[in-house]
């Protein structure tokens, strides 16, 4: 539908078209609320039944494109520009329920967050820890999913850093302790960090969990190893792991 032909409904018994009031919710997020209250002016002309107040309803729309915007902002790390937005964004809709401070930094450690999960997938895991703690300073309360932390426990281990990511194979066990998966991995983050017994029983729970045959001979091999005062893990055999 193009902007300058004026919406008309073609039968009167039917609805207003969802597709007209969209076009004046996305006006209005986008800042031009003038144009956005003259399409709900008009949604009201041709279904005067509707519970539609034009101000308000451009207001509110407007408020949500600056908490879009916001939150773009906060996790990009531009946090005094995103406090601006939800400032914006509360004048707008008095309605809304949050602090602009506390918004900023919700989204601003969920950005990083992200960021440390990119870092770990490239293998750079002193950066992605210090995503990840900045992140947790940002907002405490931030919810970490296991698979993040799984994702950080094996790949440091694989590179050199167990010791480092030692707190992220136990928030990924803690988190889901009955996924063998992240018992392995805490398994070789504490074989490599010479917490052998305790490794060779988070071996022996994948062994139990897994159905993969090739795998479980493996962790056996290593726990004999283990068991033997042996290093079963070469630099041949971590960098096999690294490209499984």
């Amino acid at each position: 539908m193009g902007q300058d032909i004026p919406y008309e409904r073609t039968c009167p018994n039917l609805p207003v078209h969802p597709s007209f009031i969209e076009r004046g919710q996305k006006l209005a997020k986008d800042g031009r609320r003038n144009e956005a209250v003259a399409i709900f002016e008009k949604v009201l002309e041709l279904d005067p039944d509707l519970d539609l107040n034009p101000q308000a309803e451009a207001k509110k729309w407007a408020a949500q494109g600056l908490l879009e915007k916001g939150e773009n902002l906060a996790r990009k790390g531009n946090l005094d520009e995103a406090v601006a937005q939800f400032q914006k964004a509360k004048e707008l809709d008095s309605d809304l329920d949050l602090d602009p401070q506390t918004e900023a930094k919700k989204w601003a450690a969920q950005g990083l967050l992200a960021k440390g999960q990119e870092l770990t997938r490239q293998g750079e895991i002193r950066e992605a820890l210090e995503a990840y703690a900045k992140a947790k300073r940002l907002n405490p309360g931030l919810k970490i999913p296991a698979w993040s932390w799984n994702a950080l426990c094996w790949s440091g281990s694989l590179r050199g850093h167990a010791a480092d990511v030692i707190n992220a194979c136990e928030q990924a066990v803690t988190l889901k302790p009955e996924y063998g998966d992240y018992r392995n991995s805490r398994g070789l983050a504490r074989a490599l960090t010479g917490d052998t017994e305790r490794a060779i029983e988070d071996f022996h729970t994948y062994i139990d969990w897994t159905s993969d045959k090739e795998k479980k001979s493996q962790r056996q091999r290593w726990i004999e190893a283990l068991r033997k005062g042996q290093n079963p893990f070469t630099d041949e055999v971590l960098e096999r792991l690294r490209n499984e």
